[in-house]
Formats: structure tokens, sequence, C-alpha cells
């Protein structure tokens, strides 16, 4: 009991549920998992296809600024690089 008094206490200006909601701010992992099903598995889990770490994080790194629309952001960290 007391790990999850202290879990709360802690984590209190975490847990503005009505705030949030309010706002507009989803409050639940559902935003979240839908994002992980689309960018992750539509595109890295197709049959057949093997991955390692590094290249699949490279990928992912990718996706993420494709749909997130920082594109031309990437292209910018690439000159640089």
């Amino acid at each position: 009991m007391d790990g999850l008094v202290r879990y709360i206490n802690t984590n209190r200006s975490r847990m503005a549920y009505k705030t949030c909601k309010q706002r507009g701010y989803p409050i639940g992992s559902g935003v979240v998992e839908s994002g992980c099903k689309q960018i992750i598995q539509a595109r890295h889990k197709q049959a057949g296809m093997r991955w390692n770490r590094e290249n699949a994080q490279k990928m992912l790194n990718l996706a993420v600024f494709i749909r997130s629309d920082r594109w031309p952001e990437f292209w910018e960290t690439q000159r640089a690089a």
C-alpha cells in the first residue's frame, strides 16, 4: 500500500484527467497504440520481412518524420551531418 500512495503522490500532476479531457487531450493509450500499429506494423511486420534492431530503428525514424510532416527537417539534419 505504501508503494501505491508514493506513486500517486509522485505522479499527481499527471493525473489531471478532468482538465486534460476539457482541453481535448486524449487520456487513454488508444491514440498511441493506433499510431504504433499504423507506423510499425503496417510497414515493418509484413510477411517475410526481417529487421535487425539498428536498421529497424532507422526506418522507424524515417516513418515518424514523414507522418509528422517533418520530412524537410530530416533533410536539414542530413545536410548538416
